[in-house]
């Protein structure tokens, strides 16, 4: 009996990597302690927006331009520019968010925050 085969090398299967990210859009507010407020925007895993904070008796406040991204659950971002240096890494589960805010400038000042989703962008056509 005569078995014959292919003499053409096979190639390995591709393989493509799928990155899943979780939808940021809206707004997302502090739900404790000092005001901190996240209003973002998202095309695929890239994020920008705003990011204000409010802290002290005298509500004294900033607000500065934040980018960012956003790889599983865990979303990232820093402050776009100014002169200061503001960093942030979250845990997002569905309509809330955990992490630190890190503040570079002031001797690297840390604060662990809570965020909820107060407001998302309604769906085009929806009423």
């Amino acid at each position: 009996m005569l078995i014959a085969g292919s003499g053409c090398a096979s190639t390995p299967p591709v393989i493509q990597e799928t990155i899943l990210f979780r939808d940021l859009i809206g707004t997302w507010r502090s739900t404790d302690g000092e005001l901190v407020e996240l209003t973002l925007t998202q095309q695929g895993s890239n994020i920008s927006g705003t990011l204000l904070t409010v802290a002290g008796n005298d509500n004294l406040g900033s607000e500065a331009l934040i980018n960012g991204t956003v790889n599983g659950n865990i979303f990232r971002f820093r402050q776009a520019a100014g002169g200061i240096s503001i960093e942030g890494e979250m845990t997002v589960n569905g309509d809330e968010m955990t992490g630190q805010l890190r503040n570079a400038t002031v001797s690297g000042t840390t604060r662990y925050v809570r965020l909820r989703r107060v407001e998302r962008p309604s769906q085009p056509g929806s009423k």
